[in-house]
């Protein structure tokens, strides 16, 4: 009984002693900083009219991976004109956190750095002002891109195409026609980028309202090259009713305008609605370490507008090498109809609104006109920043 007793104490004084390190480990007063990292809300864009603003959040955390407080953070930014609310440096609050909205008078990408004060740790990121959103419009005035339509009493167009986005596969954000006042489908089905409903005694067939990505007034096109932040997923969402089986991919931006084999297809001729295709970029000996843009080649005629060179649809580089089709770029200067001011516009991008850094390119691939819909060619890009 007594040998027992002693091994229950041992086995209690163990527990308790296990106990008090635990207790110790949890509790200890923070060590040094380990980390910091800076965030960006999704996609990390804004206009730059000095009001909207971006907020920018620094995070400081010791080798445990817990947060630390009391910490002085410097916040800086590349180029001239832009504010920060508050100004200067911040001591990181309980949770760790430094937080600044930043805003801009001028557009373009900048680079922002956090520090710690006595700390050589740092980290940065980049951000994009654009100076337009929407309200595109071709040469001859036309606002781009054109309304919904109707076919077979569905609607028509780009907007349709966002509102089947949804993160529910095989759904879609678009209500029925509403048969009395008061008793209307308002067409929330899933969480998709776009949602289109009815009002009573409107068309039956085009929905009168809209939210989320709206394809005139969420439209970009600049920025037009991107910065992948790791493995990049291109994804074929629509070919529309295009007579062109186009191919899609991507080129280092260099400032210059990028020869045909430099250019490295993704989605081909054969990809079909839904094909996805990982790309593992960082890690490709072809990927120059930069930005990146994006292009599609089209196998139209030179000699028959609006016909596919010798009957063959099927877009690719080789068949643009031996004289067939076109290639339009998301740099647009680089076009073959950017021709002063009757340059087209063949190319509308737009940020997602349900993932993160993911990004829409709906393209025009008819040279030198078009019908202005650009759902002859939609892809996303999963992966991008700036």
């Amino acid at each position: 009984m007594k040998k027992i007793k002693i091994r229950l104490i041992k086995f209690l004084l163990v527990i308790f002693l296990f106990s008090c390190v635990k207790y110790y480990e949890n509790n200890k007063p923070p060590s040094s900083v380990s980390s910091v990292t800076i965030t960006v809300p999704s996609p990390g864009m804004t206009l730059s009219d000095n009001i909207s603003s971006l907020i920018i959040t620094a995070v400081v955390m010791d080798k445990k991976h817990r947060p630390l407080s009391g910490q002085t953070v410097t916040l800086s930014c590349s180029g001239t004109g832009f504010s920060l609310s508050p100004s200067g440096s911040q001591s990181s609050n309980s949770a760790g956190k430094a937080v600044w909205a930043l805003t801009s008078s001028t557009e373009g990408v900048r680079t922002i750095t956090v520090s710690i004060s006595g700390s050589s740790l740092n980290d940065s990121i980049r951000v994009y002002f654009y100076d337009t959103i929407g309200g595109f419009s071709q040469p001859d005035g036309t606002l781009i891109p054109s309304m919904m339509g109707c076919s077979a009493n569905q609607p028509t167009g780009l907007a349709v195409v966002f509102a089947s986005q949804c993160v529910d596969a095989g759904m879609s954000n678009i209500g029925g026609p509403c048969s009395a006042p008061g008793n209307c489908d308002d067409g929330l089905n899933s969480t998709c980028e776009t949602t289109l409903w009815h009002e009573y005694n409107d068309s039956t067939c085009i929905p009168s309202h809209i939210s989320g990505l709206n394809p005139r007034d969420s439209a970009f096109i600049n920025p037009n090259t991107f910065r992948p932040r790791g493995v990049i997923t291109f994804k074929m969402i629509s070919r529309g009713t295009a007579l062109f089986q186009n191919a899609f991919g991507w080129y280092n931006a260099t400032g210059t305008k990028p020869d045909s084999d430099e250019l490295h297809v993704v989605l081909d001729c054969n990809a079909l609605e839904g094909n996805a295709v990982i790309v593992d970029i960082l890690n490709d000996p072809s990927y120059l370490g930069g930005m990146i843009g994006f292009f599609i080649i089209t196998p139209e005629s030179h000699s028959s507008a609006g016909s596919c060179e010798g009957g063959n649809c099927c877009a690719s580089i080789e068949w643009f090498n031996s004289g067939a089709g076109y290639i339009y770029y998301s740099e647009g200067s680089y076009n073959p109809d950017w021709i002063g001011t009757n340059s087209r516009i063949h190319l509308l991008i737009y940020a997602s609104q349900v993932w993160n850094n993911k990004f829409y390119f709906a393209w025009e691939d008819g040279y030198g006109s078009s019908d202005n819909s650009f759902s002859d060619f939609v892809a996303s890009v999963d992966g991008l920043g700036f």
